[in-house]
């Protein structure tokens, strides 16, 4: 089907909808056509006006003879150009284009850095991203919903707005918010407050302030979060009270990004108290070296320690 036919059609109302996206795709590629378009809704609108029937076949033959023999003209304002019908008609071209085809710019931002980044969304939301993490988005929301996706560890602090719900996606699963704040990545979301809905591709769950849930073998596990260092990378702070070494090694580890190697096993039984804020990996092996003095620390390589 031609550009006259399918202009045709879309004026007697005959079009199917993807000849109608096809006519949109050519009005909107450049401004001859869109100007073309406009000259077909006004002899339209004037044949209309003139006949209280209307013949398709000669209004095409009009159209086309009209077109082949038309003179370069002084183009003025779309408004002043067309009727009050051959306006409505381009809106609603205007409309569905928007509804059906118009995509949203994306942005993505990756945190390369070695410290954390905090990313504020035009909702006021704020999405705090670990080293290694990244975000996308789109530059502006939908009224009625806001979708993002990530990669990594991410603390999302969510601004309410029941009319659009928040959905973070990832590669394993989704989070579904109103207005609250939480840990997410792959295999994990902690909730911090509010109330969300996880989901994978095989089950649902709800979780509050103080729950979490964890994503083994594909499976959701829910639980109470007694983790108070998950979100250490975020604050720079690591508690810990009397709590056994075997512990705190796995929070240095997920914190610093760095793994212990226990030679001793009677090592891990050990208690430690104390508060480590904005600390390097080396200032902390040294205090827990001076608390515990049989402890030996061997440092393998950047990433790698041995304990003994």
């Amino acid at each position: 089907m031609n550009t006259e036919e399918l202009i045709t059609g879309y004026l007697t109302n005959e079009n199917s909808a993807q000849e109608n996206s096809m006519l949109l795709e050519w009005v909107i590629s450049n401004e001859a056509n869109k100007k073309e378009f406009i000259q077909a809704c006004q002899i339209w609108h004037n044949s209309s006006l003139l006949n209280t029937s209307f013949d398709k076949n000669k209004a095409y033959k009009n159209f086309t003879t009209t077109i082949s023999n038309k003179k370069p003209t002084k183009v003025v304002s779309l408004w002043k150009t067309i009727s009050a019908v051959a306006a409505v008609a381009i809106l609603i071209v205007g409309i569905f284009f928007v509804m059906h085809t118009a995509k949203p710019e994306m942005i993505t931002i990756a945190n390369n850095t070695q410290t954390i980044k905090t990313i504020v969304l035009h909702d006021g939301s704020q999405i705090v991203l670990q080293k290694g993490a990244q975000v996308t988005y789109p530059q502006e929301f939908e009224s009625n919903a806001r979708n993002i996706s990530t990669v990594g560890t991410v603390f999302c602090s969510i601004t309410p707005n029941p009319k659009a719900p928040f959905t973070i996606t990832n590669n394993t699963l989704q989070v579904q918010v109103l207005g609250t704040s939480f840990e997410v990545n792959e295999s994990q979301v902690i909730v911090e407050s509010g109330i969300v809905m996880v989901s994978t591709p095989t089950q649902k769950q709800t979780i509050t302030k103080g729950e979490r849930v964890d994503i083994t073998n594909g499976a959701i596990v829910k639980s109470s979060n007694n983790d108070i260092n998950y979100a250490s990378w975020k604050t720079g702070i690591l508690l810990f009270n009397n709590t056994a070494l075997q512990q705190v090694f796995k929070d240095l580890e997920r914190h610093y990004k760095c793994s212990f190697t226990i030679t001793n096993p009677a090592i891990v039984q050990e208690k430690l108290t104390g508060t480590f804020e904005n600390q390097t990996i080396e200032n902390v092996i040294a205090m827990i070296n001076e608390a515990f003095p049989t402890i030996s620390f061997t440092k393998i390589d950047s990433k790698t320690y041995q304990v003994q």
